[in-house]
C-alpha cells in the first residue's frame, strides 16, 4: 500500500500519532526514519551551506537495539527506493489518471482520499492536499472516477483533434525556422560578455606586471581575478553547450497528423493501466488547476510531436516521427 492509504487505513481504525492524525508525510518520515533500525545519525547536513549531504557521507551509530528485524528494515528502504525513482508524476499505487498532476487553485495538490456511505461502501475522492492534512485550503470532495471519466473525455475532444495537431506542426514548423536566427543572437551575447570579462582580466594582469607586489589594491584584486576567472568558466560551458546543440528537424505529413491522431486515441481507450496513462499524460500535461468552477490545463502540445521515446500500449502499437515505426492495430 502507498502512505496515504496506511495513513487512512490508522485513522479509520482509531490509531493516532501520539495523539494526532497520520499522514502522508509522517508515514513516509517513520518509514524512514533510522531509529527504527536501532541507529542514531549525525552529520546529515553540510554545516557551512546546511545542505543536506549524500548517506554515505553521513555518520551512522548503530545505538540500540532495532524495533524491526534489519533484514526488513533494508526490504523497506530498497521497496521505498523503488517507488519513487523515475515516475514522478503521482503514486504509482494509485489507481487514478490524475494524482501527481491535478492541483487546487492555491497551489496544493488534490490528493486521493477515501469516505464511506451510509451502506459501508467506499468511495474515492481528490481532495485539496491542506484541507486534508491542516483543515484549511479548499476542502471538496471529487469523485476521482467521474473526474478522471470527464478530463480524459476534455482531452480527447479538444487535444487529441487532426486540427490541433495540425496546428502544433506548423508551430514546430515557424519554430524551427526561427532556431538559427536564435542561436546566432544566443552565442552573441555569451561571447560579448566573455570578451568583457577577458578585457577586465588583461587589465588587472597589467597592473601585475607593472607594479608586482606593490600593486595598490593587490587583495582586492586578486579577489576580482578569481571571481572573474569562475565567470570566464560559467560562460564558456555555456558556449559550449550552444555549439553542440543541433539545429532542429522536423518533417510531419498529413498522413503523420491522421497516425498520431489515431495512435494517441487508441492509447487512451485501450491501455488498462492507470500508471501508464498517467505517465503518458505527464509527458505532455504539467498540470491541471481546479478552480471553483472551472479547470485549466497547463500543457506542452509540441511534446505531443517531439516526443523522445516510444509510446508502448498493450498491443505493441507504436508511433514517433522520425523512426520508420509509424504502425497501429489494424482496425
Amino acid at each position: 500500500m502507498g502512505a496515504l492509504t496506511i495513513a487512512i487505513n490508522l485513522q479509520d481504525r482509531g490509531v493516532t500519532n501520539r495523539g494526532k492524525s497520520w499522514t502522508k508525510s509522517s508515514i513516509l518520515a517513520l518509514l524512514r526514519n533510522d531509529a527504527v533500525a536501532g541507529r542514531v545519525v549525525f552529520g546529515r547536513r553540510d554545516r557551512a551551506t546546511r545542505c543536506k549531504k549524500p548517506r554515505d557521507q553521513w555518520i551512522i551509530v548503530q545505538a540500540h537495539d532495532p524495533l524491526v528485524p534489519l533484514d526488513l528494515w533494508d526490504t523497506v528502504q530498497s521497496m521505498m527506493d523503488g517507488a519513487t525513482a523515475g515516475d514522478n508524476k503521482g503514486s504509482p499505487k494509485s489507481t487514478y489518471l490524475f494524482t501527481g498532476i491535478l492541483r487546487c487553485n492555491d497551489g496544493s495538490s488534490m490528493q486521493i482520499e477515501s469516505g464511506k456511505s451510509g451502506t459501508g461502501k467506499r468511495y474515492w475522492y481528490y481532495n485539496c492536499r491542506l484541507a486534508q492534512k491542516k483543515g484549511s485550503g479548499n476542502n471538496r470532495r471529487i469523485s476521482a472516477r467521474s473526474f478522471d471519466e470527464w478530463m480524459v473525455g476534455v482531452i480527447l475532444d479538444r487535444v487529441f483533434t487532426r486540427s490541433f495537431l495540425s496546428d502544433v506542426v506548423r508551430d514546430l514548423n515557424e519554430a524551427c525556422g526561427t532556431w538559427v536566427k536564435d542561436h546566432r543572437k544566443r552565442r552573441q551575447a555569451i561571447s560579448s560578455a566573455l570578451s568583457a570579462v577577458e578585457e577586465r582580466n588583461s587589465k588587472i594582469y597589467e597592473l601585475f606586471e607593472t607594479y608586482g607586489r606593490d600593486t595598490p589594491n593587490l587583495g582586492d584584486l586578486t579577489k576580482r581575478l578569481r571571481e572573474n576567472n569562475k565567470r570566464i568558466g560559467e560562460l564558456e560551458r555555456k558556449l559550449a553547450g550552444i555549439d553542440a546543440e543541433e539545429q532542429p528537424k522536423l518533417t510531419v505529413s498529413q498522413e503523420d497528423i491522421a497516425e498520431l491522431e489515431r495512435a494517441l486515441r487508441y492509447i487512451i481507450n485501450t491501455t488498462e493501466s492507470p500508471k501508464k496513462l498517467r505517465h503518458f499524460f505527464g509527458t505532455f500535461i504539467d498540470r491541471i488547476i481546479l478552480g471553483d468552477d472551472s479547470v485549466r490545463i497547463e500543457y506542452r502540445p509540441e511534446s505531443l510531436i517531439k516526443n523522445q521515446e516510444p509510446i508502448k500500449v498493450p498491443s505493441k502499437a507504436i508511433w514517433l516521427p522520425g523512426t520508420g515505426s509509424n504502425c497501429r492495430p489494424s482496425d
